[in-house]
């Protein structure tokens, strides 16, 4: 009685309000309010490409993504606030969302291991974490398979956000090494990230990757729409 008395003043003095619009979430909501749950943009079908002009010299199983990123839309909107910082719990939850959705499609069968992109050393500092890691982690939680740190970003080159696709692919290039070759060898790795554009940076990640993984595969939160 006591617990059910204290959560509800809880309610009343702090409550938890839609991470999307913010608004009050009801009993039983968890990041988003009803209005924005139902305007989440669910692709049609998960699995994407990258763009036809990236190269990868990988072999890659799948390439997914579970949302479409449309500027202004609600997945825009909980990215941009993960990557303001301070926001670990909301990147974990946003990979919970991607995986329940994924795990419909079958995104994970076969998966051994979860590695996240990492992030700029300078971003990662001034952040405090990695995005790409904790929504690994959000992941993980909901499909019991490990995250693996096994990439490690040895130079940080510019943002892609503001380049071409030939730019994207040089800015990345020799970007990623392996940091721990053990989580990898021999598995069935599946590349996990927050936003994919073009695909360059997950090419050149499953690149680095399948010199010892068995398979590699892929899978951003979301992808950008394409015109």
């Amino acid at each position: 009685m006591g617990g059910s008395v204290l959560s509800a003043l809880g309610e009343v003095l702090l409550p938890r309000l839609c991470e999307a619009c913010g608004c009050r979430l009801n009993v039983g909501d968890t990041v988003l309010c009803a209005t924005c749950q139902a305007r989440l943009p669910f692709r049609a079908c998960i699995d994407t490409g990258f763009d036809e002009d990236v190269e990868c010299d990988a072999a890659i199983r799948r390439v997914m993504a579970v949302f479409t990123y449309v500027h202004g839309g609600v997945i825009y909107k909980l990215t941009a606030k993960v990557k303001r910082g301070k926001c670990r719990a909301l990147a974990r939850n946003l990979g919970r969302l991607a995986a329940v959705e994924a795990a419909r499609a079958g995104a994970f069968d076969g998966v051994q291991v979860l590695v996240p992109v990492p992030l700029d050393p300078s971003k990662l500092r001034r952040r405090g974490y990695n995005q790409a890691m904790e929504i690994a982690l959000g992941i993980s939680r909901h499909t019991g398979i490990p995250v693996a740190d096994a990439l490690v970003r040895r130079r940080g080159g510019d943002s892609q956000k503001a380049k071409r696709a030939g730019e994207r692919g040089h800015n990345v290039k020799g970007a990623f090494a392996i940091a721990d070759q053990s989580a990898c060898a021999g598995r069935h790795v599946l590349i996990v990230d927050d936003v994919m554009t073009t695909g360059t940076t997950l090419a050149e990640c499953a690149a680095v990757l399948s010199g010892c993984a068995a398979s590699v595969s892929v899978l951003a939160v979301a992808r950008t729409a394409m015109v």
